[in-house]
């Protein structure tokens, strides 16, 4: 290995590390300088169950990422329709980690925390956006890096995840607080997909077919979840026996699931064993 492709590839990477300190840690240094020592505590216990949900979907990450470098060889069409089963795979299993996980923060700060922690509640169920982006974008970093070697675009837009994250604590934090911190990180990760849709080989690889099917898998449970509110309907169980069919028939209408998808399934699971 040459010192070139130590500064070339290397300290991009680094700088990549240096990114996810800086989303993990800025906010909350501020949040200790301008909020209410109660509100960072809470924030700090969401951000906590956050990071769990977090670390299954970086468990999956690792164990895609040898499949994955296997592509580079694949003819651009190959690459682009992996990638299609890629995304799905990561934003499907997020929207179902995401669904469960709303519903079940509700009792399980009541049993851990008491009704004194009920604000965590909230700023958990803001976080679920961020596990859905957090799904999105790994993908885009994973092909960026390991199929087509685009180290310096993917700083470059991981700059702007950092940058504008940072920036936008600054502005919001001091204003509202925990809520301003996840609606910077929202931003922040919102304008990596953006800068990505710069880079010709990705977007090439998005289709519009796609983002509505996507769209569609997040749509529905949504509705569903605003109608039973509207209902009266309170019972976070009853929420979750509703909303997770409601997800599943959604899948099933827009076929977001094919005899294919199984075959891909069986070969992660044979390189990874």
């Amino acid at each position: 290995i040459s010192n070139k492709n130590i500064f070339t590839f290397g300290l991009p990477l680094l700088f990549n590390n240096l990114t996810f300190f800086i989303l993990m840690w800025f906010d909350k240094a501020l949040l200790g300088k301008y909020d209410h020592l109660k509100y960072v505590t809470f924030y700090y216990i969401a951000f906590g169950f956050y990071s769990g949900i977090m670390a299954i979907l970086k468990t999956i990450y690792t164990v895609f990422m040898p499949y994955i470098a296997g592509f580079s060889a694949d003819s651009q069409e190959k690459i682009q329709h992996n990638f299609q089963l890629i995304l799905k795979y990561f934003l499907q299993i997020a929207i179902f980690i995401s669904i469960v996980s709303f519903f079940a923060v509700e009792p399980l700060v009541k049993l851990l925390y008491g009704l004194d922690y009920l604000p965590v509640i909230t700023a958990f169920r803001l976080l679920i956006v961020l596990i859905i982006l957090r799904a999105i974008t790994n993908p885009i970093h994973m092909f960026m890096l390991n199929v087509y070697g685009l180290v310096k675009e993917n700083l470059i837009i991981s700059f702007l995840l950092a940058a504008s994250t940072a920036i936008l604590d600054i502005l919001l934090i001091p204003l509202y607080g925990y809520k301003g911190a996840i609606l910077a990180a929202t931003v922040g990760y919102i304008c990596f997909i953006i800068g990505a849709l710069f880079v010709r080989k990705i977007r090439k690889m998005i289709w519009g077919t796609m983002v509505l099917n996507n769209l569609g898998c997040i749509a529905m449970p949504v509705a569903a979840i605003y109608l039973l509110h509207l209902l009266g309907v309170k019972n976070p169980f009853i929420f979750l026996v509703i909303v997770l069919p409601v997800y599943f028939i959604s899948l099933i209408i827009i076929k977001e699931f094919k005899s294919e998808d199984f075959e891909v399934i069986k070969k992660i699971i044979f390189i990874s064993s």
